[in-house]
Order: C-alpha cells, then sequence, then structure tokens
C-alpha cells in the first residue's frame, strides 16, 4: 500500500470524515492510482466535501484527483465539464461516479483571479469569461436547477423552529426570484460557484475556471459568487461604498442593470445561508452570513 498522506494529515482527514472514510479513502487511493497510472499524489489540505491531491497521470499528464463527494455532486461536476469541454472550464479526464471519484486537468501555475490584478482587472478579466461562456445542457437532467436552490431553502428553513427570525428574508427571496425569473428566463448551464479561487491562471497566461457546481438557470446566478468573494465573503457597514462601487461598475461590464445584481446577490446570501445550516453548521456559527443578508437587503433601495 502507497502511503499518501502525512500523519498529521491522516489524523485530520479521521477527526473530520471519521475512520471508516480514511479507510475508503486509503482503498481507493491504492484503486485509482493503479486504474490511471497515478504518480506523485500529494494532498491538498482543505477537509471540505471531498479530499483532493494533485497527481501526474501517465494517461493524462499533470491532474487533479478528487475523492469521497456525494454521487449527486460528482454526477453535476462531471457532466458539467464534459458539456465544456474545454471551454472555459478545465477538462474532465474520467471518474468513477458510483464511488465519488473524479480526475480532472490541473491548471498550472493555478493562481487565483486574486494574484497579482487590481479590483478593475478582476472585474474586465471575469467579464470576459463570463461574456457567451454559458451553453445549454445537453442533459438537464444531470444537474438541479437554481429554483430547485430556492425552493429547497425555503422549505427547510421553514421547518426550523429556531429560525423564525430568517423567515421575512426567505420569503422576500422567493418573491423576488419570482419576478426577477420572468424577464431572465433563461435555461443554461450555469458553474454554480463562480468566484476568484475558482479562476486560475495558466502558463500561457489564461483564465480557466474550475469546480463547477453544475445547476441549470438563467446566467445572471451565476454572478452573485464573485461579488462576495471580492470581499472575502464578508459584508460590513464600512466596505458599503466600495461594494456598490464595485457592482456598479461589474453591472456597466456585464452590461446587466445594477438593481439586477443586487436583486441576485441577496437572493444568494439567502440561499447560502440555507444551505449552510442544512450541512449542520449552527446557527450561531453563521452571524457573518446572517450580516451578508442584511446589508444585500440594505443595497436594493439604492
Amino acid at each position: 500500500m502507497n502511503d499518501y498522506l502525512r500523519k498529521e494529515d491522516r489524523q485530520k482527514i479521521i477527526d473530520c470524515f471519521g475512520k471508516s472514510y480514511y479507510e475508503k479513502l486509503v482503498e481507493h487511493l491504492n484503486i485509482y492510482s493503479s486504474r490511471w497510472k497515478l504518480q506523485d499524489v500529494d494532498f491538498i489540505p482543505s477537509y471540505s466535501m471531498n479530499c483532493v491531491f494533485k497527481c501526474y497521470s501517465e494517461y493524462y499528464g499533470n491532474a487533479v484527483l478528487k475523492i469521497g463527494g456525494s454521487k449527486r455532486a460528482v454526477t453535476a461536476e462531471y457532466h458539467t465539464l464534459r458539456e465544456y469541454d474545454g471551454w472555459r472550464l478545465c477538462k474532465v479526464y474520467d471518474a468513477d461516479i458510483s464511488n465519488g471519484v473524479i480526475l480532472e486537468e490541473e491548471i498550472q501555475p493555478g493562481r487565483s483571479l486574486f494574484h497579482g490584478t487590481s479590483r478593475d482587472q478582476r472585474i474586465s478579466i471575469f467579464s470576459s469569461l463570463f461574456k457567451d461562456m454559458h451553453i445549454p445542457p445537453q442533459n438537464p437532467g444531470h444537474y438541479p436547477t437554481y429554483k430547485d436552490w430556492v425552493i429547497r431553502s425555503i422549505n427547510y428553513i421553514s421547518r426550523r423552529e429556531d429560525c423564525t427570525d430568517l423567515f421575512p428574508h426567505i420569503e422576500k427571496a422567493q418573491e423576488l426570484f419570482s419576478s426577477i425569473t420572468e424577464k431572465y428566463a433563461r435555461n443554461m448551464l450555469l458553474h454554480g460557484d463562480l468566484h476568484h479561487e475558482n479562476i486560475l491562471s495558466n502558463h500561457a497566461g489564461e483564465y480557466i475556471i474550475i469546480d463547477p457546481k453544475g445547476v441549470t438557470g438563467d446566467p445572471v446566478f451565476d454572478i452573485s459568487r464573485f461579488i462576495l468573494n471580492e470581499f472575502n465573503d464578508t459584508f460590513s457597514i464600512d466596505l458599503y461604498l466600495e461594494i456598490e462601487a464595485f457592482i456598479s461598475a461589474l453591472a456597466k461590464s456585464l452590461h446587466i442593470p445594477c438593481s439586477i445584481l443586487k436583486i441576485c446577490l441577496y437572493i444568494e446570501t439567502t440561499v447560502w445561508l440555507c444551505d449552510e445550516l442544512q450541512q449542520g453548521v449552527p446557527i450561531h456559527e453563521c452571524s457573518y452570513l446572517i450580516g451578508n443578508i442584511l446589508h444585500a437587503k440594505s443595497m436594493l433601495s439604492n
């Protein structure tokens, strides 16, 4: 058995996911390293929903190996990358969806959009990637819809007795979503988490997008994560004018009304909080997400 993990990483994985998860991870590392002829397998500490490794494949070259994702998440990511087929997004090499394993292209040097860029440059780069990026899904059944995300959030929060203060925001988000989709109603294949850390530079100086969630809806709903990430996912009163100026500049660059971006931002902040709560994060640890909702709401009237 190859030892792909340092002792401290092994213990952190066990602490985060449990011993049975770790044992299955080691089993899969050996299986897929043999199947895809992987060398130089190096763990990337993240401890999120899956475990990620950089590696070299004799078949494909430099690659990223992801293990442990849910079947639903891996299905959406794999088919999104297959459908884009290298257009704006990284390539996918192979996968075993039933085991939550996927092998993708590694972008080198892989510096995020934050690296060495000004705010104006980031807006320009994002806009150039975003324009004409989205494609119609060939197999819509592989993906959730953005509407599903909104409805799921509403249904979940409505059942929680400790979240009654959030009910007005959920209802407002639903109302705004219904209103905005009367005009923004295209059914395209969205990234679902399109922000700076998922936009990486390659050796040619091009920017390539990684880690799609895979969701269908209007492209206007693929912008808010970029706005949030520009401010480290945390809005605050002292940044109010900066955020307003950023949204205004982005709206101008994308030729989308500023008011529409603000509505999408309010919806996204609400859905994001609900996602965290559904994943078991205690509500007292979500104060910054609740703050984001309140700040996003305050911008709706401006």
